[in-house]
């Protein structure tokens, strides 16, 4: 089995809280775009918190995690759900743009290859 570690840029429950987060948001509502590997498991979160937080309002989008980082770098998200580390590239035009992102992992994707016993493997 091989894990591939998902990264998000912020996180919906733990990091909303601790990093004030709400301070900076339009209109009681937070906008997180990314990656399409992370969209249910944020959809999911997103329900809980919003059954918490009935006052606030959680936008979520796909797109893939280029398309996350993008919208975070040119302030036109709030979080950046991605499946992926950013790039050199990102990363300096996110600075440039005055965007400090925070990478947390919030989960891992697990991958498993099953066949049948009697399948022919080339070794």
């Amino acid at each position: 089995m091989r894990f591939r570690r998902i990264l998000a840029v912020g996180s919906i429950i733990a990091v909303l809280s601790l990093s004030g987060c709400m301070k900076n948001t339009r209109h009681d509502s937070i906008t997180i775009i990314g990656s399409d590997t992370m969209v249910n498991l944020i959809m999911a979160w997103a329900e809980s918190y919003m059954k918490i937080n009935p006052a606030i309002y959680l936008a979520i989008t796909g797109g893939g995690s280029g398309t996350g980082i993008a919208s975070l770098i040119n302030k036109t998200c709030d979080i950046a759900a991605c499946s992926r580390q950013l790039k050199p590239k990102e990363l300096s035009s996110a600075q440039q743009n005055q965007v400090n992102p925070l990478e947390h992992i919030v989960a891992l994707d697990g991958i498993a290859v099953v066949v049948h016993p009697q399948t022919p493997l080339i070794n």
